[in-house]
């Protein structure tokens, strides 16, 4: 009892401690840290190195005493295939650097810090090797400054990710070693990533770059020697054009010459420069609301000069829009850069970006405003993009859509994807923002917007940092009012520009500008996976006109409008306060015919099919069915099923045709079913499959989602009838080969299932019922694949044959090659029981007890020949026939894909004991694979005796198990 009393009263006393800290912290002023560079850099473009010197001062401006400081040296991130950038390219399926030849990476050495006195011990971390630390001579104090200088040698890589090189087209960015932030949450270290950007201190930069003379350079800062700029400013208005194995006449006094040119800047925390010898120069002019005027550049390849010829003026109409939105520009000029790396569509830099080659105008200027506006949203309002994306890509995005809205308005749903269809082209921009911010919302595979940039798979973290909070941001103004909007983010620039701000910084001053509580827009729109959806459920007449009640049925109290229609025309929209449970809401408009909740899908409202009713009739929350072909998208229209036909072949009914119908969109929906009616030619009966299926989503970081499904399948053979529920979870474990944490995604399904056999090949025939509990668990990244899969099935079958079926299947692909895989499988089954069914090496004579696969010869009448004899299942020994059956499997494989036409393979099995093996080459077409016997102690002499029986032996299997397609598609939708 005194043991777990001084427990107690130690863990009361260690609370108390750390809630006294918490409070400290919360207390704790704000501050920011500045630095000062001094960088000389030269570049070697006979070898892609830089080479270079940096003298840097560091302002200790924090309430706390320094004893060291941390430095990112990130061209370290392109060393070698265990840093943390490494590591997440093959995480996010990309094995380009993995398999990068010495010469094509990159590395920071020749360091040599020291400070005013000498040398400084210092080290590098050691799982990233891009960041070390620094121990300082002597403990800075608040309000000290110390200056350390250092040598350093960059060796520039391939096409890789930011800082890199294509020929002698150079992309200069994270190359320099730079100190960490140290703010009110304390140090942040963090490696160099592809996937997940940067928090660097404010301070200025005087850098001087040595080069041949030949070379346009496009950097932050001023550009200092006059003579440079002249040159740049002939280039700008030049007709000239570069042609093969020429000299342009603007170039003629530079060739073989070397030049020092120098860039000053204060009141930013990055700095870059780009480099060519032939890039194409244009320049602009931007005019702000003050008379001030900006210099808009424009560096470009001559291969696509066509769409770029006007990208200064892009820059320069993104500067005056931006400027009027969000703050006034501060910098004298920006520049937009055609990058030749492909490390994504853009990339941003304090006044200056990089982009890649736009396809057309419209895609250019939307590209170059996006990338010009992180001057606001990063450049200016210097947030910590590793832990808080959506803070620039969010608003940034935000503030492109709506300058894209001002000068594009006409754009289609098509056009954006640069297709010509009547039905999309109806579509506008804005559906395509409301269908990208939901999409994943719509599945239940959201995670919250404010998670940090690298727990995100690579499509969450497009969709949520950048689409889902631009959306979300048009939803606030479309709320608050376009003035009252603008007034809060010209607030929130004018007190946080040139400053680290965080998430409450934003929060405080929209509600304090904007007078309204936004904890639905920040806490559980942004800070949490929670969703809304209101529904209208009723309308009633008063007075003086209607009444409706909207239900809540989401778990946000957001606001939301309601539109009034006289018939096709709209009278008002009106906002409403948001609100929990059920509420009725007034609308005095006695000649309203028709109700909107979110009409024009302003809001994320997840379910529109709940969003309408009308005044009047019987059926007032009814509307006419609407048949589309194909799949579509989920609109206002609850009643849109999708027609297409349906086909299909088998020996019991013969040739099937139907119709397929489905109510499945683009969108995800909780509930869907799909209706595959056909016709037996031969059976002279009907057949097909009918399947439904309703989601839970879960909000727990593990179990995602639960399903509940209901099929029915019909042939002449058979009628099966399956409910199941099914449960979705995902969790972080530990690699057993790599070490390394790894996604794991699982599947774990429940279920119980009819079945009517009324012919066809041995097992169970008549009436028997399964019971089944299936485990899939499954992780991948660009390297390696691994799923393994449990079934144990109890068969109650007729005549008291029962039977207790197990099955493991363990797959894993591994990557051996740029374009070679290993691809391994191990089976391992058996039959507990009195029923006759069994295992079978050549599973076309398998009667597929579960019914859960497309067989073409079922009831084995040899109607369909070859291909009835010769199809497969994968889940079984899937060898060369050898009359051989069994009450238990093991089997193994191995094969190793070359290309989709060579995959040679190695099949094994052990059927009650007995050993068969085969070695074959296998053609791989995705959901038909196909197996070329060469070798097989199944023929008399190893090798066919003749092409017939070689023939005979060929086999081929289809990979589409119905039961579970829908299952799987929403597993590999996951990654």
């Amino acid at each position: 009892m005194v043991e777990v009393k001084n427990f107690i009263r130690r863990t009361i006393l260690s609370l108390a401690v750390l809630l006294c800290l918490a409070d400290a912290k919360a207390q704790t002023p704000y501050f920011q840290q500045k630095v000062d560079y001094s960088i000389d850099v030269r570049l070697d473009d006979s070898n892609h190195m830089l080479f270079a010197n940096e003298s840097l001062i560091y302002y200790n401006q924090s309430p706390d005493t320094l004893h060291f400081l941390y430095f990112h040296l990130w061209p370290n991130a392109y060393k070698n295939n265990h840093t943390a950038m490494a590591r997440q390219m093959i995480r996010n399926n990309s094995t380009k650097f993995h398999y990068a030849s010495e010469d094509k990476r990159g590395w920071i050495d020749s360091l040599d810090f020291q400070d005013d006195i000498g040398k400084l011990e210092w080290h590098l971390f050691e799982k990233n090797i891009d960041i070390c630390q620094i121990n300082l001579r002597k403990p800075l104090a608040p309000g000290e400054s110390v200056h350390i200088s250092t040598p350093f040698v960059v060796k520039i890589p391939g096409d890789f990710s930011r800082l890199g090189h294509v020929g002698k087209s150079y992309q200069i960015s994270q190359w320099y070693p730079k100190p960490a932030v140290y703010d009110r949450d304390g140090w942040h270290p963090m490696p160099y990533l592809d996937q997940g950007e940067f928090y660097s201190e404010y301070g200025s930069f005087d850098v001087k770059i040595t080069l041949p003379a030949t070379y346009r350079v496009a950097a932050t800062g001023v550009l200092q020697e006059q003579s440079e700029m002249d040159w740049l400013e002939k280039l700008a208005v030049s007709p000239n054009y570069w042609k093969k194995d020429t000299v342009m006449e603007e170039d003629m006094n530079r060739v073989g010459k070397m030049k020092t040119i120098s860039y000053k800047q204060d009141k930013v925390h990055d700095f870059a420069f780009f480099c060519d010898q032939k890039y194409l120069v244009r320049k602009d002019t931007a005019v702000l609301e003050d008379g001030t005027q900006v210099a808009a550049w424009a560096f470009f390849e001559k291969f696509n000069h066509t769409p770029w010829y006007n990208g200064a003026y892009y820059v320069k109409r993104a500067i005056e829009s931006y400027s009027k939105w969000v703050g006034k520009y501060p910098y004298s000029a920006a520049t937009a850069v055609q990058g030749a790396l492909s490390a994504g569509g853009g990339m941003e830099y304090p006044m200056v970006t990089v982009i890649s080659a736009g396809s057309d105008s419209v895609m250019l200027d939307d590209v170059i405003t996006h990338e010009v506006g992180h001057n606001w949203f990063y450049g200016i309002l210097g947030s910590n993009e590793r832990l808080h994306a959506w803070m620039d890509e969010g608003f940034n995005s935000f503030e492109e859509e709506r300058y894209m809205n001002e000068y594009y308005p006409n754009r289609s749903f098509g056009s954006e994807f640069g297709l010509n269809n009547k039905e999309l082209n109806k579509l506008d921009r804005h559906w395509l923002s409301y269908l990208t911010a939901n999409f994943l919302a719509s599945y239940g595979l959201q995670d919250a917007i404010n998670t940090p940039s690298v727990e995100f798979q690579s499509l969450q973290y497009g969709i949520m940092s950048y689409k889902r909070m631009a959306f979300l941001l048009e939803y606030l103004r479309s709320y608050l009012g376009t003035s009252a909007f603008d007034a809060c983010m010209h607030a929130y620039f004018d007190e946080w520009k040139f400053k680290h701000p965080q998430p409450s910084d934003i929060e405080d001053v929209f509600e304090r500008v904007s007078g309204k509580k936004l904890d639905w827009f920040f806490k559980d729109l942004i800070d949490s996976e929670r969703q809304g959806d209101y529904a209208i459920k009723g309308i009633e007449k008063t007075n003086n006109g209607y009444k409706i009640r909207v239900v809540n049925k989401g778990q946000v109290d957001m606001p939301y409008s309601i539109t009034l229609m006289k018939d096709s025309s709209e009278m008002k929209t009106i906002w409403f306060d948001g609100h929990h449970g059920s509420t009725w809401v007034e609308l005095p408009y006695p000649t309203m015919t028709d109700a909107y909740l979110d009409k024009d899908y302003v809001t994320t409202d997840l379910n529109l099919a709940n969003n309408h009713i009308k005044s009047h009739g019987i059926f007032k929350k009814g509307e006419p069915l609407k048949v589309k072909l194909l799949t579509s998208f989920q609109k206002n229209d609850r009643r849109a099923i999708s027609v297409f036909p349906s086909i299909g072949v088998n020996t019991a009914d013969g040739m099937m045709a139907g119709l397929m119908i489905h109510n499945y969109t683009v969108q995800g929906k909780k509930f869907n079913f799909f209706f595959a009616p056909m016709y037996g030619f031969n059976s002279k009966t009907m057949a097909g499959n009918f399947f439904l299926k309703y989601d839970i989503f879960v909000h727990d970081r593990s179990l995602n989602k639960i399903r509940f499904n209901l099929q029915y399948k019909r042939f002449a053979d058979y009628d099966k009838v399956e409910p199941s529920i099914s449960f979705f979870e995902s969790e972080k474990r530990m690699n057993l080969f790599t070490k390394r944490r790894i996604l794991v995604r699982s599947e774990y399904t429940l279920s119980h299932a009819l079945i009517d056999h009324r012919n066809g090949l041995g097992g169970f025939t008549g009436s028997y019922q399964v019971s089944r509990f299936q485990m899939t668990s499954e992780s991948r990244n660009a390297l390696n694949f691994a799923k393994f899969h449990l079934s144990i099935a109890y068969i109650n079958g007729p005549n008291g044959r029962n039977q207790l079926r197990l099955e493991e299947t363990g797959n894993r692909v591994d990557r051996i090659g740029r374009k070679t895989k290993l691809v391994s499988r191990v089976y391992l089954g058996a039959v507990l029981g009195n029923g006759n069914n069994y295992f079978s090496l050549f599973s076309a004579s398998s009667p597929d007890v579960f019914k859960d696969y497309y067989l073409i010869d079922r009831v084995g009448n040899g109607q369909a020949g070859w291909f009835g004899r010769n199809q497969a299942l994968t889940d079984q020994g899937n060898l060369t026939s050898f009359n051989r059956s069994a009450y238990s499997l093991l089997s193994a494989s191995v094969r190793w894909d070359i290309r989709w036409y060579f995959q040679p393979y190695l099949k094994g099995a052990l059927l009650d004991g007995i050993g068969y093996y085969e070695s074959g080459i296998g053609v791989n077409l995705k959901i038909l694979r196909i197996y070329l016997p060469i070798v097989s102690n199944g023929y008399t002499n190893y090798v066919p005796e003749n092409g017939n029986q070689w023939l005979n032996s060929i086999r081929f299997s289809f990979n589409i198990p119905m039961t579970r397609f829908w299952n799987r598609t929403d597993m590999n939708m996951a990654y």
